[in-house]
């Protein structure tokens, strides 16, 4: 089996992620502790806190999905800036046995105001700050121990431009949501003149994306929308150039 490591900003990165996995066939969400490969069970806290005496409510527990062949772990970071130090945590718990069964590692993350490639080389360089691990970024192979692991990245929203995960979703809206999508705009642009935030273009991204999702589904998060509904499908894959790129980087991982 091939197994890939993934960690991501935030939870709606993940609830993305398991959509496009599952049109490409890794389709068996795994919720039962029993059905894990055994690769993933040091990922797996054994103790709570799980951060010294914190009290976090975002579990460090990774999203796990699977088919005959490939298993994907899913890590949410809540911070591009603790992306690396999540990474760096998550392969410290892993034995070398495990460590050599990974064939791929790929960090997501946005490029918020910055272009892709110069997030990308900041994200890149926060690597090279650890003891722990040793980047070539020629090759794009990490050392990590006895191991040389191909790394992969993707900046949102389409691994070239400014901007971020809401962006990709704007465009899937634009395709399979258009009449809401212009609801939502309406209501954004003439709640601004009592929202200030509303006025940055990428807080209005966001309130556009959560009218929509608490549309389709009243009262809850976000990232349900997001995996229940159609913003990632067969039709936004055709039609999305942004979705297109991330399932074209996904699919260069996973082949391999």
């Amino acid at each position: 089996m091939r197994n890939y490591l993934i960690v991501v900003e935030g939870a709606h990165d993940i609830a993305l992620l398991e959509k496009l996995l599952r049109l490409n066939g890794i389709n068996e969400k795994v919720n039962n502790e029993n059905e894990l490969p055994e690769v993933w069970r040091h990922t797996i806290p054994s103790r709570y806190p799980f951060n010294t005496d914190r009290l976090d409510r975002i579990t460090p527990i990774p999203s796990f999905v699977k088919n005959s062949q490939i298993s994907v772990a899913i890590k949410n970071a809540n911070s591009d800036t603790e992306i690396v130090g999540v990474l760096k945590q998550t392969l410290s718990l892993m034995e070398i046995r495990e460590l050599d069964q990974i064939s791929g590692i790929m960090l997501i993350c946005d490029a918020d105001n910055l272009c892709a490639d110069d997030k990308r080389c900041k994200l890149l360089d926060s690597i090279g700050e650890t003891q722990d691990f040793n980047l070539d970024e020629k090759t794009m192979l990490l050392d990590v121990q006895i191991k040389k692991i191909p790394l992969y990245t993707f900046i949102f929203p389409d691994n070239s431009n400014k901007g971020n995960l809401e962006n990709l979703l704007l465009e899937s809206a634009a395709v399979e949501y258009p009449e809401l999508l212009n609801l939502a705009t309406s209501y954004v642009d003439n709640a601004s003149a009592f929202c200030r935030e509303l006025k940055k273009e990428p807080k209005a991204k966001k309130a556009k994306v959560g009218c929509i999702a608490n549309a389709m589904k009243p009262g809850k998060a976000n990232q349900v929308s997001i995996a229940d509904d159609d913003w990632v499908s067969e039709r936004t894959l055709i039609e999305c150039s942004m979705l297109r790129r991330l399932n074209m980087t996904v699919n260069e991982m996973i082949s391999k």
